[in-house]
């Protein structure tokens, strides 16, 4: 791209240099708002620091309603002659709003950075457009951005008397298996983002280029997480089963933690069959629940699947829960792996989406199909999906729109 621009003033005769920082924010807003894919925000996001201030201040007025998340697809390979599945060497990342669904990225962007040895770590989620991975070895979890490969390394995991067994690799204790979660409370590039990194009885807390983690005990233990979501200073924490339990973080992370524990209502609402697992979604601060099931089928329909919505109303002295019909003019984008909460887009169709549409990423050949909200479709486009590895995709914003 060309350094300098000439510029028209007010005299038709006159001309005169002009850098592109210093360009009128009238024109910049008219050349942000003609930007129709990610990757040509991420291009204009590189042109110099001013531009890119430009498009974080003006994507923080509707951060979910400019582009839909980016789809983190594993690059899968397998033993050419033992048939199994080798580690995943790369990531690839897919874009809704592409002409094609399957398109790449532009070249430069079209592969994460994230390095193979890293992605053989213990995935834990992906939380505002970061990768967080744990590692047992050095016992410290890796933040790393998906989209330029900036890594942030926390201090060492505090070890409480009973923690130490966590790391073990036996059948008790089993890091493979759904016994630890994380997420950020908010951006990396915020003054107050803090990593939660939940296992069991034990919650920890560690506040971004601080040198300490802050550890807090639950009164009751968590043995198998399914998700965890952060909405506020409150973490929803799904666990397999029917229970829901919600966590208040303190103002001072040196505080007590408040833990409530609350029915898990979803099964609840009629006896037929649910075909998936639920899904936390944070829509604008309040927190809905999506599941897949075949409650209500008509006869001639006894393969075929439908959403059910609600949200959860916590607020009054008796919680409840209240269904949802239809998502308006949103979209809802789920992944294939659980622990990665759910993405909520507002106004689709600006970018070739379709509102009251949920999309649920598969590991088939199609990446991900879309599921009108409420409708029935046939149930055996969800096969591949509840995984809690890499190995399957997910989505998630990229940081420049958070």
């Amino acid at each position: 791209m060309a350094t300098a621009l000439p510029a028209i003033s007010s005299s038709s005769s006159s001309y005169c240099p002009q850098s592109w920082p210093d360009l009128p924010d009238e024109l910049l807003q008219l050349i942000f708002l003609r930007l129709s894919h990610i990757q040509d925000l991420l291009a204009f996001s590189s042109v110099c620091r001013y531009w890119r201030s430009f498009a974080t201040s003006f994507i923080s007025t509707s951060p979910t309603s400019l582009f839909p998340p980016l789809l983190i697809c594993p690059l899968i390979r397998f033993h050419p002659r033992r048939r199994r599945q080798l580690p995943v060497s790369s990531l690839k990342l897919l874009d809704p709003s592409m002409p094609h669904p399957n398109k790449l990225l532009l070249d430069s962007y079209n592969t994460s950075p994230v390095k193979e040895s890293i992605l053989s770590l213990n995935f834990l989620s992906s939380s505002h457009g970061h990768l967080l991975f744990l590692s047992l070895r050095r016992r410290q979890i890796l933040i790393l951005n998906f989209i330029t490969g900036h890594q942030i390394i926390s201090p060492v995991v505090p070890l409480p008397v009973d923690f130490d067994s966590f790391f073990q690799k036996n059948k008790e204790f089993d890091w493979s298996s759904e016994r630890r979660l994380a997420q950020l409370t908010a951006p990396v590039s915020s003054p107050n983002c803090t990593l939660i990194f939940l296992a069991q009885k034990h919650l920890l807390l560690w506040k971004i280029n601080s040198t300490d983690w802050s550890s807090h005990p639950l009164q009751v233990s968590l043995p198998y997480l399914r998700q965890m979501v952060v909405v506020g200073r409150k973490i929803w924490v799904l666990e397999c089963g029917e229970r829901l339990s919600i966590l208040e973080l303190p103002q001072d992370l040196s505080s007590k933690v408040v833990f409530s524990v609350v029915r898990w209502p979803v099964w609840e609402w009629d006896n037929g069959r649910i075909f998936e697992d639920p899904r936390l979604v944070d829509c604008e601060g309040e927190m809905l629940c999506v599941c897949v099931t075949s409650i209500d089928a008509p006869i001639n329909m006894t393969d075929h699947v439908r959403t059910k919505i609600c949200r959860f109303d916590i607020s009054a002295d008796k919680k409840r829960v209240v269904q949802i019909k239809s998502l308006g003019n949103r979209a809802i984008f789920l992944s294939a792996v659980l622990k990665v909460p759910g993405c909520v887009c507002n106004d689709p169709e600006k970018w070739g989406g379709k509102s009251n549409c949920i999309y649920y990423a598969t590991n088939g050949k199609k990446k991900w199909v879309e599921m009108e909200a409420g409708v029935f479709a046939p149930e055996k486009l969800f096969k591949h999906s509840n995984r809690s590895t890499c190995s399957f995709p997910f989505w998630d914003f990229p940081s420049i729109l958070q």
